[in-house]
């Protein structure tokens, strides 16, 4: 029971704390921002950032606390500190990155994205180290959040079945948020306000089929190769491949069609063309993980 009360006041740490301190983020940069005017930019972000930036900061600042209270040793994370560590990592990154790249190919031969041909030489060559650091960072740090701390701390306390769906759950849900418009008036309760917005995708059955499902299934492809891997590196080496496709498909092509359901958006996985893709991905992935922890032992 004490893991299960540990997640949920972290869960209510990180949404009802950044929802509170998002406003006072906004006046504090509104005020930097007449004295320094080079965060005039970041200062005129959406308050929904705003509020996105404050519940990633307390998620973080919360981390370590969770696992102390979890009980949870370095070992239980998937982080193992024998064996190689790039091995799983780079095999992981291979499926994530040509996955979607699969399903970037699909959709410009059946003409819905066209190639933006306007980023140059110097451009890509900013743009692929860059978005390599951004995705091996995010996804080490929600890896180490979704699967090796929540999975791991739902694991102990109930069914492997429970916890791969429950965990699979909380990481959709918290990567289904929508983009609401600024309120005209930032007041002390704004955050609470546009955090209740930011769930209105859930009210929307066109959004959640297939988009919250395809976040779903995500999260139980990575799950579950932690719970057969034992190894975190290969999550992180997966989610990392999906990222760098997640930011680079506008950046690399142009929309063509109109947005549906069966393609999707710029989001690139909100179709229906990306859930038996996601769906092969975890069967081949699972697949060689399994074999090289055989190679292994």
């Amino acid at each position: 029971m004490r893991p299960v009360i540990a997640l949920l006041l972290y869960i209510l740490f990180v949404f009802a704390g950044g929802a509170f301190l998002s406003p006072w983020l906004y006046f504090a940069l509104q005020k930097l921002a007449e004295f320094y005017h080079q965060l005039a930019g970041l200062a005129a972000s959406p308050f929904h950032r705003y509020v996105n930036r404050c519940l990633l900061v307390l998620a973080l600042a919360g981390l370590y606390p969770l696992i102390r209270a979890l009980g949870l040793k370095w070992a239980d994370l998937g982080l193992n500190s024998s064996g190689s560590k790039s091995r799983p990592f780079i095999s992981g990154f291979a499926f994530g990155l040509f996955s979607l790249a699969l399903l970037v190919l699909l959709t410009i031969c059946l003409g819905l994205r066209k190639i933006n041909v306007h980023p140059g030489a110097h451009e890509w060559a900013r743009h692929i180290p860059k978005t390599i650091l951004v995705a091996m960072v995010v996804a080490t740090l929600e890896e180490v959040l979704f699967r090796g701390a929540i999975f791991s701390a739902l694991r102990k306390t109930t069914s492997t079945a429970l916890a791969l769906i429950f965990s699979s759950g909380i990481y959709a849900i918290v990567h289904f948020f929508s983009r609401p418009e600024s309120p005209t008036n930032i007041e002390w309760y704004s955050g609470f306000t546009i955090l209740g917005r930011m769930f209105q995708g859930f009210i929307d059955p066109a959004k959640v089929f297939p988009g919250f499902l395809n976040l779903t299934l995500a999260g139980l492809i990575l799950a579950l190769l932690f719970h057969r891997s034992a190894n975190l590196w290969w999550c992180i080496g997966l989610h990392a491949g999906w990222i760098f496709w997640l930011k680079t498909y506008n950046f690399s092509t142009i929309q063509v069609v109109e947005q549906s359901q069966l393609w999707g958006t710029s989001k690139l996985i909100d179709g229906w063309m990306a859930f038996p893709i996601l769906l092969a991905t975890g069967w081949l992935v699972l697949r060689q993980a399994r074999r090289n922890s055989k190679d292994v032992l």
